[in-house]
């Protein structure tokens, strides 16, 4: 994904809900109910959108600042329970340590069957921050698309915690 477009939070949130609406389908509610609770929360703070290639998907990366933790693996353990709670059903593939310049981090990826028409991965990385909190930006995409992981990465390693 090339993120293009910086998109405030109740734009994204009105656009989803007219793709939930349209699509008209129980588990898609839901998520888009959780996501929207997550954006009052103040834990959605921005979405970028850009295109996944070769497919030309337009995907939406949402920038989460995620509650403190006893440490980060407990941050992102639940984070992944709550995303699993509340998303479409899905396949944890792995959880990895990884470096980012921001310091330790992890990545998680998942993939799901076609429920929405789509065989989809969803790459996440999780991150501290200084103050014991932790940072997610993380996104879907089609599985086909070879390049996604190198770039949803590329977008992970641009984090900083300014």
């Amino acid at each position: 994904m090339v993120a293009r477009t910086s998109v405030d939070v109740e734009t994204y949130r009105d656009a989803f809900r007219a793709v939930v609406d349209a699509v008209n389908d129980p588990r898609l509610t839901k998520m888009a109910e959780w996501q929207s609770r997550q954006i009052d929360a103040n834990i959605i703070r921005r979405f970028a959108r850009g295109l996944s290639g070769p497919s030309r998907a337009l995907v939406a990366l949402p920038v989460s600042v995620l509650p403190k933790g006893a440490d980060l693996k407990a941050i992102v353990d639940v984070r992944l329970d709550d995303e699993t709670a509340h998303s479409l059903p899905s396949t944890l593939i792995g959880v990895v340590p990884t470096a980012l310049p921001i310091g330790p981090a992890y990545c998680a990826a998942s993939t799901s069957d076609a429920i929405t028409g789509i065989p989809s991965v969803t790459i996440e990385y999780i991150a501290g921050l200084p103050d014991g909190r932790g940072i997610s930006i993380g996104t879907t995409g089609p599985v086909g698309d070879a390049i996604f992981p190198d770039l949803v990465r590329s977008i992970a390693l641009s984090i900083t915690a300014t």
